[in-house]
Parts: structure tokens; C-alpha cells; sequence
């Protein structure tokens, strides 16, 4: 960031935290807090000189409802195993295609779920010449609700419980469809055991519903908007490169604002980069090799390319590690055949620190670590623009 000392950006990067995590405070999606949050992002693009739209979206309201519907199906599945078994089928086979939906990103069920007004911040400064390129930055405006399996022990292992549920769910549906046809007799117990299992994950998400405070989340991810907030106020213009800088409503409950944004952009995907910001307040500066919590996707080796040459350029004490603690902004846009990463930071153990849980406060934040995120960001989309520049003045000598 050229124009500001390091101090100087690290100090007004905490201060737009502060303000978003603590005077805010936390911003479920379609909530009030989150359109406070996009207002304040808005105006300071706007005072920033970006051309910047408040855009209108709907987001679904409840993070886990559409989990505890998949697990509800699967639990009631396994309870009409022996009676009903046909019907246990149809439950079982309706659960694991809600679950497999929410777990690969799909708004297969949010979109019949309840939902309300919201506002992605969509802001742009164009290219000072022809634009031969576009690189959009995004985080997201809204904050999670927590469950257990957030905890900061448990949370590298939800993926994993996930996916035994998701197994769960299978070796029911199997059950059932050989119920269908003959008796199971002692194998019954089999299908009983994973609805068991299925009932202690709904419980767990129940609990976190209707027991656990939301997150505050400073940072996942007042981080990351703090950074695309520096980003947006002191990054210059490129030569040939548009920048965008978009702060996406109801992330954590499907991804709509982000899905509404990338259906109205009108980006060319060939010519587009999508960095995500996301979490990037504590722990050691990362680069995402793969994407998806369920389904990965790998970032393509050209971005991968780009990333290392930035991060030896300027020296940045940054890592690339894979990145499949949740579904994020840069695995929908790659689903979508645009090019994508996530800058993120990872703890010791190569998780997102206090993600999604009650100790998300501002206090846990490391300036040097937005900083460092802020430099790599800005440092990918000038290195885009610098071989723009370099390949059109090669062709002019030509």
C-alpha cells in the first residue's frame, strides 16, 4: 500500500474492524446489522471516489436450517427403517440430497427457505487506459452462528464429521432399498446405530441455535472486509486492469449476494481474477492450493504462478496451504470457470482462528496480519497489470 506507512495502514485497517465487529457487532444475514454494514462499506468507497451501488439481494435467514432438515429427514429415515422401509428410502434419499447440496454450495433448498432484503457493496475503479483484464475482491458482510462442532478444538474435525454423516446417511438409504425387498433382520441394527449418530449432530446443531450467542466476527470476516475496505480507499487506479471490490451479503447461508453479483457483473471469465478475502486477522498469511468443503476444486497454476512471484517479490511471510474449512467466495467463482483464490490465515494447526465461534472478538486481531494480506492482495492485481503493460509495450516496439 504506497501511500501510508505501515503503522499508518495497520492502524486504520483496526480501526474500520473495530466499527464493523464491536460498534456493529454481529451481522446475521438478512439482519439489520448486515445492511449497517453495507452502508458504512458503501460510504466509505463512495468517499473513497470508487463508483459504488448499494445491491439489492435476498438471503435466506437461517444458516442451519437446511442442515437440521437434511438430518431430520435422515433421523426420521432411520426410524421407519424397519416398518416402512419404502419410505424410509424416499426420507433417506431426500436427506443426503439436501446435505450434498449444502455441503457443495448448491441452493438446492435455500431457495424455498425464508428470506429477506439485503445489500451487496459493489464498487469500481476503472482502468486508467483500455481495460484488458478485470480483478475482483470480495468478503463477506455477514457473521456465522455458531454450533459445537465450531469450537476451537472440533473445528478442523467438522469437515470430517460431516462427511460421516453424509456416510450415515447412505448406508441408510442401502438399508432401506434391501428392506424394500427382503427382511434385514439383524443388519436392522446397523441402520439404528447411524441414526443414532445422525441424532447426536442434530442435536448438536440445535443446541448451537437456540443456546450459543452469534459470532462477533471480527475475524470471519471483519478481517477480510477491512482489508478490502484499505484496498478500495488506497489502492490506485492500474493501467489495464478494472479493479472491483464487492462486499457480499449472506455468504454463510448459501452465497447469494455473491451469486447475484457475478449474474449481473457481466464478467468475462477468461479475463477475470476473483481474490477472496476471507479470515485474514490472525495467523500466518495463506494462499489456497484447493477450494471446496466437499467437492475441491484446484485453483489454477497460472494464478498459483502469479501468487508466488508476488509473495517472493515482496518478500511476505505467506504460505499455500489447501482450503476446505468451508465453502468460500473463490469456490463458487471457480465452480463458474472463473479463475480464483483465497487469502486467508491459518493457526498452528491449519485452521481460520476463532472461526465462526463465540471468541471472534477483535482483541484475538494481528495488525501485521492484515497488513500482510493487504500488500498480497494489492500485489496480485498490479502483477496482472504490469505484464499487461509489458506485453503491450513489447507489441508497440514490434
Amino acid at each position: 500500500m504506497a501511500q501510508s506507512g505501515p503503522n499508518q495502514e495497520a492502524a486504520a485497517m483496526m480501526s474500520t474492524l473495530k466499527h464493523l465487529a464491536a460498534e456493529i457487532g454481529p451481522r446475521r444475514a438478512g439482519s439489520q446489522a448486515e445492511n449497517d454494514a453495507a452502508r458504512y462499506v458503501h460510504q466509505r468507497m463512495t468517499e473513497a471516489g470508487l463508483t459504488a451501488e448499494l445491491q439489492p439481494v435476498r438471503v435466506q435467514t437461517h444458516q442451519h436450517l437446511p442442515s437440521i432438515i437434511g438430518f431430520s429427514l435422515l433421523v426420521t429415515a432411520a426410524i421407519l427403517l424397519s416398518p416402512i422401509p419404502p419410505l424410509a428410502a424416499a426420507c433417506a434419499l431426500a436427506g443426503i440430497g439436501v446435505l450434498l447440496a449444502e455441503a457443495t454450495a448448491t441452493p438446492l433448498l435455500s431457495r424455498l427457505l425464508p428470506q429477506s432484503p439485503s445489500h451487496n457493496v459493489v464498487g469500481r475503479r476503472p482502468a486508467m487506459g483500455t481495460p484488458q483484464r478485470a480483478v475482483v475482491f470480495t468478503a463477506h458482510l455477514d457473521t456465522a452462528q455458531p454450533t459445537l462442532f465450531a469450537a476451537p478444538r472440533a473445528s478442523l474435525l467438522q469437515r470430517q464429521a460431516y462427511v460421516f454423516a453424509l456416510n450415515s446417511g447412505l448406508i441408510i438409504l442401502v438399508l432401506a432399498a434391501v428392506a424394500t425387498f427382503t427382511r434385514l433382520e439383524s443388519l436392522v441394527w446397523i441402520g439404528f446405530a447411524a441414526g443414532l449418530y445422525l441424532i447426536v449432530h442434530l442435536a448438536v446443531t440445535l443446541h448451537g441455535v437456540m443456546e450459543l450467542p452469534a459470532s462477533p466476527g471480527a475475524n470471519h470476516n471483519g478481517s477480510g472486509l477491512a482489508v478490502l475496505v484499505q484496498l478500495a480507499e488506497q489502492m490506485p487506479a492500474l493501467e489495464q486492469v478494472d479493479t472491483w471490490f464487492v462486499a457480499d451479503a449472506g455468504h454463510v447461508t448459501g452465497m447469494a449476494g455473491l451469486r447475484a453479483f457475478l449474474a449481473r457483473a457481466g464478467l468475462v471469465p477468461q479475463t477475470t481474477l476473483l481474490v477472496n478475502l476471507e479470515g485474514v486477522g490472525s495467523g500466518a498469511v495463506t494462499l489456497s492450493l484447493l477450494e471446496g468443503f466437499a467437492r475441491a476444486v484446484a485453483v489454477p497454476r497460472v494464478v498459483l504462478g502469479i501468487a508466488a512471484e508476488v509473495v517472493a517479490r515482496l518478500k511476505l511471510p505467506a504460505q499455500a496451504r489447501p482450503f476446505q474449512q468451508s465453502n468460500s467466495s473463490a469456490y463458487v467463482a471457480l465452480r463458474a470457470r472463473i479463475p480464483a483464490i483465497t487469502v486467508h490465515a491459518l493457526d498452528r494447526r491449519g485452521a481460520l482462528p476463532n472461526w465462526q465461534w463465540t471468541t471472534d472478538t477483535i482483541d484475538a486481531i494481528e495488525p501485521m496480519t492484515l497488513e500482510v494480506a493487504a500488500q498480497l492482495a494489492q500485489g496480485l492485481a498490479q502483477k496482472l497489470d504490469q505484464e499487461l503493460v509489458a506485453r503491450s509495450n513489447g507489441r508497440t516496439e514490434d
